[in-house]
């Protein structure tokens, strides 16, 4: 779904609000940018159509956890509303318990939000005060190795874990590329122990996801993973290999991650992820 049609779906002042939301992921790390949220976001959509509402929560709820979800990872915004900065590595490991937080300080201080370009108003016509508990509880539940609980925390989960193969590729590079000093055949063999320990093993801790609307396609993407990652070895002809493979995806994603402004500059970014 490109960005264009995922807006199609929201209006108004709820489409203003997120677009907020989103403009404050721009420039984060390409695993957990704005091209991961905006994904993210569209299964919240897709997943919306397979599910019945559980909790009294509303579609606009929702969507707003999942624009949400990893608000933990941004350095500005966890600079802003929790006086924090921590590294981008530090903010990784508890970004789901600081995403939470994070919520919930915007929605009762107006001028956090402001200084986030939120509009306030807009923020707590979603979330009345009987409801933060719930999806803030969303939040810091989303990860694979945390436990989930509530319908919410499930579909969330769920949300975050259906990326196709290639963008999980696409992330899993661009993250190594970016935080790492490693040479191309090193991240090869990164993202074949990571993946692999994450979704392929017997005991891996993201082996399914815990909502049946999203398994189907989960364990498809598994299948087309686990045959890729087979067929890469830590050597140049890999690294070529795995690029062409995931160069569209990538490319797209560097794009929208940083919202460059026309396609030369990002293939000028692509040109230093090489």
């Amino acid at each position: 779904m490109k960005q264009a049609v995922l807006f199609q779906y929201l209006d108004g002042n709820f489409k203003e609000l997120i677009e907020s939301i989103l403009r404050n992921y721009t420039g984060v790390d390409g695993g957990h940018g704005r091209y991961h949220i905006e994904t993210v976001i569209e299964n919240s959509i897709y997943g919306l159509n397979k599910e019945e509402l559980q909790d009294g929560l509303t579609n606009e709820q929702v969507i707003l956890t999942a624009a949400m979800h990893d608000i933990g990872l941004v350095p500005k915004v966890n600079k802003v509303v929790l006086n924090s900065t921590n590294t981008p590595d530090l903010l990784r490991k508890d970004h789901h318990v600081r995403g939470a937080e994070i919520l919930r300080r915007l929605v009762l201080d107006s001028d956090k939000c402001k200084d986030l370009h939120i509009k306030h108003r807009y923020l707590t016509e979603v979330i009345p005060i009987g409801k933060l508990d719930i999806l803030c509880h969303g939040i810091a539940h989303h990860r694979a190795s945390v436990d989930q609980t509530t319908w919410l925390d499930k579909f969330i989960r769920c949300c975050d874990g259906l990326d196709n193969h290639k963008i999980k590729l696409a992330r899993a590079w661009l993250y190594n590329k970016t935080h790492y000093q490693m040479s191309n055949e090193q991240i090869i063999t990164q993202i074949k122990t990571h993946l692999t320990e994450k979704y392929l093993n017997d005991n891996a801790y993201c082996s399914k996801l815990p909502q049946e609307w999203a398994m189907v396609q989960f364990n498809n993407e598994k299948i087309l993973l686990a045959d890729f990652l087979q067929k890469l070895n830590p050597d140049k002809q890999s690294v070529e290999k795995l690029l062409d493979y995931i160069w569209f995806t990538l490319s797209e994603m560097i794009y929208r991650n940083n919202q460059v402004n026309d396609k030369m500059s990002s293939r000028n970014i692509l040109q230093n992820i090489k």
